[in-house]
């Protein structure tokens, strides 16, 4: 009896890259051939290695025979998804499944993703059938919507999110011969998270399996001890015998200044040094080196590494509880510097409870800054923009005059309507508050006695800047959040009750909410106190005349 033969990953990597080249690279069969063919628009470029071993994983699938699975941990921006879902499609115009599932983290993400493959079927002519959806004898279609494919040579995608399966997900009598996971993991999963996701799939999904099931896992590396990071651990918690590629970050031997990539190889012509440059300057260094480069342990020693972020959905009834909201901007006076950024942070307030509602940070012009500044206060009901004014001084009030006029709204009142922009307000960061470091360690005292809650949205761009400061630039985004909240939490108790413009479409111009007045602006604050004043007089005039009458009978 002969011995079993041990290969290792390499090995069948190896073999995998071998198998076929000729008839991938010149034959009418072959995968590149056919990529080029059907998806034109999608392959522009020459494949990289990992992208080579994936289609000859792919393209050596057969009817009923199950292939090892197959891990690809490759980077934000590196033809993930898309050949992902190519790869679906490849699967139903070569009839070798039937049945499909693309499984993301959420119902909307799978529901993407089927619906780039559904638009992928019916925009290539070459297997016609392919995007012909199934009807009914009444020749009405049977599935094709959002989250189901159904065409008329049976072959079928359903999109699942792991959010559904875990909630209770029942599948039709038909068992799934392929499964796709893609983008399982999220920057926000605790251990829990998790592990809720490696028991959904390993006892919900994965065991519905039918005959012959080809599996494929995609995902970049978003987060340290997440299901990616495990899968690429000696012991990976599911798909054992799994074909694995990657990590393959977007540049290999980079190096950087600041938010400036000075050099490195990209490992595809596709993302190559000025697209990486674009991205840096897109989403920051710090993103990048997450989302491309699978750098995703903490920095040690930033100041909120410990803090575990509390999270709340967002809804327009959250949004109308807010007893305040205000919008602050953290500027730098040119779009050029290789280091500074703009933050935008918009914030509410509940109580004693702090809601982070909205958060940018983006190196842009002033003007357009405060373009999006102004949009977004609108569009949540801030009460005022503010900017910390060390750098521009007075000129940011005619910056924010000229984006006003840019945007085709009004300064003044009645701020509400869809005319009418939010007043401008400014602080200096030079006139008491310390530095950086000192605003953002009174901020930090709120995280650790949990009040404050990132409202899902922009929070990780707002968490990805928390967990760098002060180690690494930008800081922008951590000093707008600290004048929202300084802004929010200035008080002496007392409730007072003003006029606030429409919020979320539930509440009215000429409505009113509790307001502190040490939290207006310096403008706000002086007309309250000079309204109060004048009450106060009136009302000590009408007590002597009381006394005066009094004493005349």
């Amino acid at each position: 009896m002969a011995s079993p033969v041990s290969l290792t990953v390499s090995d069948v990597e190896t073999a995998l890259l071998e198998l076929d080249i000729q008839e991938a690279e010149q034959s009418p069969i072959g995968w590149r051939f056919w990529l080029r063919e059907l998806f034109p628009e999608h392959v522009p470029y020459e494949f990289a290695p990992h992208h080579e071993l994936f289609w000859n994983w792919l393209w050596s699938i057969e009817h009923l025979k199950r292939p090892s699975p197959f891990v690809a941990c490759w980077p934000r921006g590196g033809a993930k998804s898309t050949s992902g879902e190519m790869g679906m499609v490849a699967l139903g115009a070569r009839d070798i499944r039937k049945y499909c599932l693309y499984i993301s983290e959420t119902q909307d993400q799978a529901d993407d993703h089927v619906g780039n493959v559904g638009a992928m079927m019916e925009g290539q002519s070459v297997y016609p059938s392919l995007g012909e959806k199934l009807v009914g004898k009444h020749g009405n279609p049977r599935g094709w919507r959002r989250n189901r494919l159904m065409t008329s040579t049976g072959f079928t995608v359903d999109a699942l999110g792991l959010d559904t399966a875990a909630r209770g997900m029942k599948l039709d009598e038909q068992r799934p011969d392929a499964m796709w996971f893609d983008d399982i993991d999220s920057e926000d999963d605790t251990d829990k998270t998790t592990e809720k996701k490696i028991r959904t799939i390993t006892r919900r999904l994965l065991p519905a399996a039918g005959k012959g099931m080809a599996v494929l896992f995609i995902q970049n590396l978003v987060k340290e001890g997440g299901v990616m990071d495990q899968m690429l651990g000696p012991q990976p918690p599911f798909l054992a015998d799994a074909i694995t590629s990657g990590p393959i970050p977007a540049l290999t031997d980079m190096v950087s200044v600041g938010n400036h990539i000075i050099t490195g190889e990209p490992t595809w012509e596709g993302q190559n040094l000025a697209r990486c440059q674009e991205m840096v300057d897109d989403m920051m260094m710090s993103s990048f080196l997450a989302e491309c480069q699978h750098d995703v342990q903490d920095l040690e020693g930033g100041m909120f590494n410990h803090v575990e972020f509390r999270h709340e959905e967002y809804s327009p009834e959250l949004l109308r509880s807010l007893d305040r909201v205000v919008c602050w901007v953290d500027p730098a006076v040119t779009d050029t510097d290789r280091s500074d950024a703009n933050g935008i942070q918009i914030d509410g307030k509940r109580g004693r409870v702090l809601y982070r509602l909205f958060s940018w940070e983006k190196r842009s012009s002033p003007l357009e800054t405060l373009k999006v500044a102004i949009t977004k206060a609108i569009e949540y009901g801030a009460q005022h923009v503010g900017v910390e004014v060390d750098q521009g001084g007075d000129l940011w009030r005619s910056e924010y005059t000229k984006a006003c006029e840019a945007l085709g709204k009004k300064l003044g009142s009645p701020y509400g309507s869809d005319t009418w922009a939010p007043p401008f307000t400014s602080e200096r960061a030079g006139a008491g508050f310390g530095s950086k470091q000192e605003r953002a360690q009174r901020m930090l005292v709120d995280y650790e006695s949990e009040r404050i809650i990132h409202v899902l949205g922009t929070h990780e761009v707002l968490e990805r800047s928390l967990k760098r400061f002060p180690l690494m630039k930008p800081y922008d985004l951590v000093d707008a959040s600290f004048w929202s909240w300084n802004d929010l939490n200035r008080g002496d108790g007392k409730i007072h009750r003003v006029a606030h413009p429409t919020r979320g479409g539930g509440v009215k111009h000429g409505e009113f909410f509790p307001m502190h007045p040490e939290r207006l602006s310096g403008y706000e604050q002086a007309a309250l106190l000079d309204r109060e004043r004048r009450i106060e007089r009136d009302e000590d005039a009408v007590r002597k005349t009381r006394k005066m009458i009094e004493r005349m009978f």
